[in-house]
């Protein structure tokens, strides 16, 4: 979790909270054990709480608040490798860290979608998904997944529902061990619906809906949620 810009560990024991780096930061994306962090000075650090280990990378060129991050893992070459989508909302750059190597190395891609910078990408399988959308405002959001052993975006995933990238708000949050959820605000109608994978691979997906609230009242609270996460409770059904 972050609070108050510092990123803490919560013990499911209830032991506390731990202070992991004594730096500011505001966006952590997590992957098998790694945090990657996004420092308020725009410094980029991967660090393991398990270890107390953190490396911090230097880029090809100054990080900037719209860029994006995502960490993952080589399976072929047994490697981290970091995901870095330069030039914010409608124009991507795309370059590659390896741990191995500790450089970066420009990926050329063109890319027929957009995604806010706000949006974190969510870790399964050693791949990233997350959600974006083409580049009309009239376009259905849907899913994507980057492979970090071929290096390379699978095809377009689609979403249980439609959703208009002018009108709703869609977010990925924390997935459970093998499976992704999704959460969905209608601005027209006042519903939130939740649905949790059966099934899903770099280029396959089946969702199954986990539940669905129709509440003006508990719309209303919930506010912009664009940036925001939530996570499930298998034994109780909450979210």
């Amino acid at each position: 979790m972050i609070n108050d810009f510092r990123v803490c560990l919560m013990s499911i024991n209830l032991h506390g909270i731990s202070n992991l780096l004594k730096v500011e930061v505001y966006k952590v994306f997590h992957c098998e054990g790694f945090l990657l962090c996004i420092t308020k000075n725009l410094r980029l650090v991967v660090w393991n709480p398990y270890l107390e280990q953190a490396r911090w990378i230097q880029g090809r060129s100054n990080y900037h608040k719209f860029d994006n991050y995502f960490i993952g893992y080589d399976d072929i070459n047994k490697n981290q490798k970091i995901l870095r989508l330069l030039g914010g909302y409608r124009a991507f750059e795309f370059e590659i860290y390896n741990f191995k190597s500790n450089s970066w190395r420009v990926l050329v891609i063109n890319p027929n979608w957009m995604m806010y910078y706000y949006q974190q990408g969510v870790s399964l399988k050693r791949n990233t998904y997350f959600n974006a959308h083409g580049r009309l405002v009239v376009e259905d959001y849907f899913l994507l997944c980057f492979d970090f052993t071929r290096e390379r975006f699978g095809p377009r995933l689609h979403l249980p529902f439609h959703s208009l990238v002018c009108h709703d708000s869609v977010i990925l949050p924390s997935c459970r061990e093998n499976q992704l959820t999704v959460l969905l605000k209608r601005e027209d109608t006042y519903e939130i619906e939740i649905w949790i994978t059966t099934m899903i691979e770099p280029n396959a997906v089946s969702w199954s809906k986990f539940f669905v609230v129709n509440d003006e009242r508990i719309w209303s609270h919930l506010g912009y949620i664009e940036d925001g996460s939530f996570f499930i409770d298998e034994n109780k059904k909450v979210g």
